[in-house]
């Protein structure tokens, strides 16, 4: 919850804390989601590459425990991070990933996060044709989604801006 909030000290402590004991204990799920958290408060710390370096050891670690949520969760995470550090081509090869893993494990709402992503990040780099290809796999999606409605709004807010940009109709 303090990573949610942005309060990174107290995720980053708690955290530690949390991973500690799931270390001690041998509960590697908890291990997995530990090291998503912790990592994610680091890179908003300025402590890039120990975070990055986090999120990977979860990624890889949630796949070899079989846990799509967790594998996905950790993809999306470290690639907003690299967004956030500008490390765009390393964020859209993340991005790639992610929608690839989502659709072999059937994770429909991280592949919609995924592809309203990688349409935003071909937008603001100026691949308008990249972006536009992408628009009709979104609308697709929205359509035949179950998905949550936040991974929704994230999909046609970046639908919204591409409209908007090219005074489409909606």
């Amino acid at each position: 919850m303090h990573m949610l909030a942005d309060e990174n000290e107290e995720a980053v402590v708690w955290g530690q804390r949390a991973l500690a004991l799931a270390q001690e204990l041998d509960v590697q799920d908890v291990t997995v989601h530990a090291l998503c958290t912790i990592g994610l408060s680091l890179v908003s710390q300025r402590q890039a590459e120990r975070g990055l370096a986090m999120l990977a050891q979860s990624q890889e670690m949630a796949e070899a425990l079989g846990l799509p949520h967790d594998v996905c969760s950790a993809y999306t995470g470290w690639s907003e991070s690299l967004v956030r550090l500008e490390r765009y081509g390393e964020a859209q090869a993340l991005y790639e990933r992610l929608l690839a893993y989502s659709r072999v494990v059937g994770a429909e709402v991280f592949e919609g996060v995924a592809l309203a992503l990688l349409g935003g990040l071909d937008w603001w780099s100026r691949r308008w044709k990249a972006a536009l290809g992408r628009r009709q796999a979104i609308e697709q999606w929205i359509s035949l989604s179950a998905a949550p409605f936040v991974s929704q709004i994230w999909a046609t807010t970046f639908l919204g801006q591409v409209y908007n940009d090219r005074e489409l109709p909606h």
